[in-house]
């Protein structure tokens, strides 16, 4: 993988949706990958798109960490979520390394709709979740590090999984951000040691991460003073359209691919 390959209007693009899905996550909380990866991925192949997103994503999350704090208590509750999920983005990253790219635009897809779709899902404890915690979180884990190496979107499992075991959505945002700090850690390195990712593609990576930071705050300092109801909804139906426009994607090179 090569920046040669990458032709200007495309990191043109990619620099724009960094800054912009780096605001709204400043802004409105909601993961970044989420929002960017599809939209990279409808200009460019979603390998490519996971190299340029995930090293601006360990940036958001290593900062969320260390700006929100209580990582530690996170740690000592769910340790094996981190664990797990770091061996499960390792797995996924190898397989999507030397598979053809085109059916995880379908995967990319699906978790975008079954995150639209945590909305319905009642919110409340299960003892049965409670009582094997650890074993249905080593799966969940392994499952979430899956889905972060090949699709960029851990959020679904490991957040329906934290709501069924009754955290708290302050406990809960510190455990993701822990999750996704180590799961996207694993991801970087396992395509920077197996990838064949050309140096001057991670420094694209670095660059477009300086920016993103400065949105970040800014969405950050605004927070308080945004609409949320008002922008998540717009952002719904955004993700909706991104949903059927990787689904068309997909099936027009299928298409081609006959």
């Amino acid at each position: 993988m090569t920046l040669e390959s990458i032709e200007a209007w495309q990191l043109a693009f990619v620099a724009a949706v960094m800054v912009l899905s780096a605001f709204v996550h400043g802004a409105l909380g909601l993961g970044f990958p989420l929002i960017a990866t599809p939209l990279v991925a409808l200009a460019l192949d979603i390998k490519t798109a996971i190299v340029l997103v995930a090293p601006v994503t360990l940036v958001m999350t290593v900062l969320s960490v260390v700006r929100g704090g209580g990582w530690r208590q996170a740690l000592a509750r769910f340790w094996f979520l981190p664990l797990t999920m770091g061996t499960g983005s390792y797995a996924g990253t190898r397989l999507l390394i030397g598979a053809d790219p085109t059916p995880f635009l379908l995967v990319l897809a699906v978790l975008i709709l079954v995150y639209l779709g945590l909305d319905r899902v009642k919110r409340g404890e299960s003892m049965w979740v409670q009582r094997h915690r650890l074993a249905i979180g080593l799966g969940v884990g392994l499952l979430a590090g899956f889905f972060e190496s090949t699709a960029n979107v851990a959020v679904p499992p490991l957040i329906i999984y934290l709501m069924l075991l009754g955290v708290t959505p302050i406990a809960t945002v510190q455990t993701l951000n822990l999750c996704f700090s180590v799961g996207k850690a694993m991801q970087v390195g396992t395509w920077a040691v197996y990838g064949n990712v050309a140096t001057a593609v991670w420094l694209a990576a670095a660059v477009f991460a300086v920016p993103a930071v400065v949105t970040l705050f800014a969405g950050m300092r605004l927070r308080e003073h945004i609409d949320a109801t008002t922008y998540r909804r717009w952002l719904r139906g955004a993700l909706w359209i991104m949903a059927a426009l990787l689904f068309a994607q997909y099936a027009y090179l299928g298409h081609l691919a006959r």
